[in-house]
């Protein structure tokens, strides 16, 4: 019972919507058959964990052709302005079909904005976009001779 309590808690957030139950059952069977096999319930619990983590729910963001339902946009929310999965809020819209409204959709993009996590994702989309990771890396031609370490810091 607590195997079967503890994996649908955690499969919503690993695959970033409420599971069917034939996935939420493939965990539990999972978990019960290391059980039965004389694992402890850690290992069966982290093998159940390690497969939905490993899993194409877990790894991809799948979805059917035409337009997203509100899960799928709860995700791409998520990732995108929080480099994240989906917090509760999104998750609870997204679970009641109103994140796709219009005016709740905005509500939410200017909350995850003003959300501390959204630097991460700006950092991080800079930094892939233009490769500033590797900025002291690359030093400019000889044409710019006033150009030393200092400023390459400086910038």
């Amino acid at each position: 019972a607590d195997a079967d309590r503890l994996i649908r808690a955690f499969l919503p957030l690993a695959s970033r919507r409420p599971p069917s139950g034939t996935q939420a059952a493939r965990y539990v069977k999972l978990a019960h058959d290391r059980l039965a096999k004389g694992d402890s319930f850690d290992d069966a619990m982290r093998a159940a964990y390690k497969a939905a983590l490993c899993s194409t729910d877990f790894l991809t963001y799948a979805e059917k052709p035409g337009k997203l339902d509100d899960h799928a946009v709860a995700a791409r929310l998520a990732r995108f302005l929080g480099s994240s999965t989906p917090d509760e809020e999104l998750l609870v819209l997204a679970a009641k079909g109103t994140l796709t409204k219009p005016e709740v959709l905005r509500a939410q993009t200017e909350r995850l904005v003003a959300d501390p996590r959204a630097e991460r994702f700006a950092r991080a989309f800079a930094d892939q976009w233009l490769d500033l990771g590797k900025f002291h890396d690359m030093k400019p031609d000889d044409l710019y001779a006033e150009y030393d370490d200092m400023l390459g810091w400086s910038m």
